[in-house]
Parts: C-alpha cells; structure tokens; sequence
C-alpha cells in the first residue's frame, strides 16, 4: 500500500470534503469553510471519488521548481565569484554579470547563491 503525504492544509480540505461525500456537510456549508465556491467543492468532491485521499496531495511536491537556475550557471557564476568577484555585493555582481559575462541573473538570486 502506498503512503501518501499531506501537508495541514491539505488534511483540513481532505477532512472537510470527506464530510461532504459521506452526507454530513452539504456544499454550501463546506465551500464557507474552505473559503471555496460551491463548484470548486463539487470538483473536489469527485476527485475524492475518484482518486480517495491522493487527489488532495500536490503533484508538485518532490519536483524542482519551474524556474529553478540551471546548475552550469549556477557553477559558472560561483567560479566567476570566487575568481574575480568575492567581495562584490548582490546587485554590482548582477550588473557585472550582465555587462560583462552576458549572464543576466536578478540580485535576489545572486544574494541566495552566495549565501550558500
């Protein structure tokens, strides 16, 4: 049997939409609760239905992110750090980058690679 894992607020939707299948809430009721439409607790109530509890865990979880840097940039901006830019700040590495490597990479994300 497979083990599924659901974070809190998946649980709280899962419990409520459950007492809708079951006929102990009506949609009304369920779609104030989760702050829903009443069609959006339909949908959920079939994919209960069909799926049980695994429709409610994200199918994101354990994939990484869309727009996650590739890892040769990643590598070619650290070598560039260490080589020439370690004791530049986030948003003159950025410009750097940009003017001189033709890497354009924000500063948010230039400040989190040299936290690591």
């Amino acid at each position: 049997m497979e083990s599924i894992t659901l974070t809190e607020k998946e649980l709280f939707r899962l419990k409520i939409v459950q007492r809708v299948v079951d006929g102990d809430l009506r949609y009304a009721g369920a779609s104030h609760e989760l702050n829903l439409s009443c069609r959006q607790v339909m949908r959920l109530a079939k994919h209960l239905r069909r799926k049980g509890p695994a429709a409610f865990a994200s199918p994101k979880r354990g994939h990484p992110p869309n727009n996650r840097l590739p890892a040769d940039v990643r590598e070619r901006i650290l070598e560039l750090v260490h080589a020439r830019y370690h004791d530049f700040g986030p948003t003159l590495l950025a410009e750097k980058l940009a003017e001189r490597h033709d890497i354009c990479v924000s500063r948010e994300t230039l400040r989190q690679l040299l936290i690591y």
